[in-house]
Order: C-alpha cells, then structure tokens, then sequence
C-alpha cells in the first residue's frame, strides 16, 4: 500500500496485535518508494496455514459474499464490535476526545484527525464524516446527468430516476434532516473496520455451507476462533458499528442477495441477535442498542454512502468506466457492475423516504422486483414503497 494511510495501517496492527479477526502481525515497514511515495510492506500470518481452508474472493464466482459468507460476516462484525463497545454515558458526559483513558482500557490508542501516529482515527473509515463532508447531491446528480457517461445507464433506471428524483429525496434528508449532525450524535460507538468489504476479508470455505436460521447465531469451527480474516486496517477507528454494516451491504454481496430487501433486513437482525449474546464489556454498562435502532442507523450509513458515492466517485469515472462496468462483476463501490450501483440508489431512495417519514415500521420499507410493475407504481405515486428494483 502505499500514502500515510499505510503508515497508519502498520501502526494499528502493531498497536493492536489480538485485535478480533486481525491476521497475527510479525512486523513491518513504512518508506518511501517510487515517486517519494509512502510505501509499506507488512509480514501478516500465513492464512493458509491456518485451521480450515480459506479463501479471499467467492469460489462460485457470483461476484460477492454468499448467503452463508454474509450470513458470517454480520456475527464477526458483531464480535468484534461487541468487545471495543464503550459507555454512551460516559461519551455523552466526556465526549471521545475526553474519552481516551477509556479507549486505552481497551487496547487501543486514539490519534487526532490528523495525525500519522500508530492508533486509530477518532473517525473511523475514509469516506466517513469530516473528513469529505458532502456538497449538494442535487447540483452534482445534475452534473452527472449532463455528462456523456449518462447514456451508460440503463433506460429503466433514468426512468425510475425522472419519476422518483432520488438525489431531491437525498438531499431534503441532507439537508432539512440534518444527516450529518444525526450520524455525529449516533451511539454506542466501538471500533470499526472501516472498509468492510470482499477484496479485505479472507474466508474459511467452510462459511460456503454454513446452516442459517432465524433461532441459531453461527458459531466457527472449533479451533479456528473466527469465520474470517480481515486485512487493511488503516481506516479503523471509532464509530458505531451499523457503518462496518452498510458498507458491506452496498459492497460485498451477491446480487441475489443484495437486490432482496428482506435477506438484507434478516442480515441486519442476525447482526443485532449476536452482537446481544456478546458479553459486555468492562466499560459498558448499557445493553445493546435495539433492533429498530440498528435499523435506523444501517439506514442512515446506507444513504450516506450512497450520498458520498454521488458527490464523489462518479463524478471521477468517464464513459468507458460506466460501459467498462455494466457487466463486471468487480470489487469497491466506484467500480462494482452498473446493477448494483441502480439498486443502492434506489435502496438509498426509499429509505431516505423512510428516515424522513420517522423510520416508524417493523422492518425496512418492501420492493417491487419486476421492472414493469416498478414502473407502473412509479407511474402511480413518487413515493411508492420499493426498497429495490431488479433491472
């Protein structure tokens, strides 16, 4: 890797050696490279020569997690977030720059914003708060639809977009719900990835037959202390754990997966059942957030990741990106296929919709996967109830 997020990177893992799903750390080394850039090199475990057999990408080749590898990822991420949790009482008392005795207490070291100290990042994740607030989503959807590489899309979705206008919904919750100011007050914070996503995990294959079921939270394979491997801790740092969610649900999965809203919202609800069977820790003496809660808060992560998508990646891809991806099936937001970058949008729509209407239901808002039956609900009211469309 290469710029100070490196350096950081090395400096967490040397800082944090036991870190929950961290590969074992034997050393490394940050210099300059070619160009005077920063370079690192760091020596990590050997997956391979780990319990099980372990992979880095999915072996069916569907293009992202399973249902068992995300089914996997959700209880690790609740592990790993269940044990760096802190008291919200003592934040809302302190505030987290105030709060570093109790970080400390759990094994980790806090660095400014700014900074190129080993530790993590006040903020945690790169695309996250201040460190790129967002500028207008109407003026920069606008420019994209000004721009030669509109004709990429497909004409389903410039027609749901000209009926529904998500970046108006986008930016009414921006800036009339205060969207950033919510995400800064959201609690309990813990420590966070940062970048949760497929090319950064490595998987036991053994995930690939994992049983699923609303009563059982998975437990990994006796001798193997955890489903995953995670690697490229540079962005880790502190925040509440529905952001390491919403990142790989607009990231990392399968598309059948990621265009079923209620294997989504199940996803969401096995997160919460084993972060909830997750002993507290010394500093926390609240029980978990509530299901609703979580949901509400994935929600808020979804949108705004969409919202940094808007403002900031695709505006940097030209026409040969957009028609270079249509069909890839590749990894990181700015360059997944064009299909699963619709269904954020129109994920991102409807629950923006939801949020601003005070995220009262059950579970999040339903869907409508046949083309012509959105259409038809589109054509009959802005506002109708689908979560995702199917293009």
């Amino acid at each position: 890797g290469g710029g100070g997020g490196s350096r950081r990177g090395v400096g967490f893992l040397e800082a944090n050696r036991d870190v929950t799903a961290a590969p074992r750390f034997h050393g490394g080394m940050v210099g300059l490279g070619v160009g005077g850039c920063l370079q690192s090199v760091l020596a990590l475990e050997d997956v391979a020569a780990l319990p099980g057999s372990w992979y880095n990408s999915c072996p069916s080749g569907a293009g992202g997690f399973s249902l068992g590898a995300s089914a996997a990822a959700m209880v690790s991420l609740a592990r790993l977030h269940g044990r760096f949790a802190l008291d919200s009482c003592a934040l809302a008392r302190d505030g987290l720059e105030g709060h570093r005795e109790a970080v400390a207490a759990l094994g980790l070291t806090l660095v400014p914003r700014q900074g190129t100290a080993p530790g993590v990042w006040l903020e945690g994740g790169y695309w996250l708060g201040r460190k790129r607030p967002l500028s207008s989503i109407t003026q920069a959807w606008e420019a994209l639809e000004r721009g030669t590489q509109w004709h990429a899309w497909r004409p389903e979705f410039r027609d749901y977009v000209q009926v529904h206008q998500p970046a108006r919904v986008l930016e009414e919750l921006r800036v009339h719900g205060c969207l950033e100011a919510a995400l800064e007050g959201l609690r309990p914070l813990t420590l966070i990835h940062g970048d949760f996503k497929l090319t950064n995990i490595y998987f036991l294959e053994a995930v690939e037959s994992l049983e699923v079921t609303d009563a059982v939270v998975p437990c990994p394979p006796a001798g193997t202390g955890s489903w995953l491997r995670l690697i490229d801790w540079q962005w880790a740092g502190m925040g509440v754990g529905a952001a390491d969610i919403a990142h790989t649900l607009c990231t990392s999965l399968a598309s059948p997966i990621h265009s079923n809203p209620h294997l989504l919202d199940w996803l969401v609800s096995l997160y919460h059942r084993a972060l909830a069977a997750q002993p507290l820790p010394p500093l926390r003496r609240e029980r978990p957030l509530s299901l609703a809660e979580l949901r509400r808060q994935v929600a808020m992560h979804i949108v705004r990741f969409v919202m940094d998508t808007i403002c900031f990646k695709w505006p940097a891809m030209s026409p040969e990106d957009f028609d270079r991806n249509r069909t890839a099936c590749l990894h990181g937001m700015d360059r997944r296929d064009l299909a699963t970058q619709e269904r954020n949008v129109c994920m991102a729509h409807v629950l923006a919709l939801w949020l601003l209407q005070g995220a009262q239901a059950e579970t999040w808002p339903g869907f409508q996967t046949d083309v012509a039956a959105a259409s038809l609900a589109a054509a009959k009211s802005p506002h109708a109830d689908m979560f995702s469309v199917q293009f």
